[in-house]
């Protein structure tokens, strides 16, 4: 299958000429359903768990669109949790 990004649209090509268009937002559905995503728990933007920086705390792996979003996730306070729904 060869996947060709377009504009709000992902296009995936199939055998036999056959086209199917699914929308962003659907194929990044599918892929968290695929377990491959991740929201990075400071600015909530989902990431792709295989490239994403991360972090590992009492087990727990945190993923993050950045450096910057890593850096404030580990500046916060021992006393405030950690959003564990966001975890691995």
């Amino acid at each position: 299958m060869i996947l060709l990004v377009q504009p709000q649209r992902i296009t995936a090509l199939l055998p036999r000429g056959r086209y199917i268009r699914r929308t962003v937002r659907q194929e990044l559905a599918m892929l968290k359903d695929a377990d491959v995503v991740a929201r990075d728990p400071v600015c909530g933007v989902q990431v792709e768990r295989a490239t994403a920086a991360h972090v590992i705390i009492s087990g727990k792996k945190f993923f993050f669109c950045g450096e910057r979003c890593r850096t404030a996730f580990l500046a916060q306070s021992e006393d405030t949790p950690h959003h564990a729904d966001y975890v691995e």
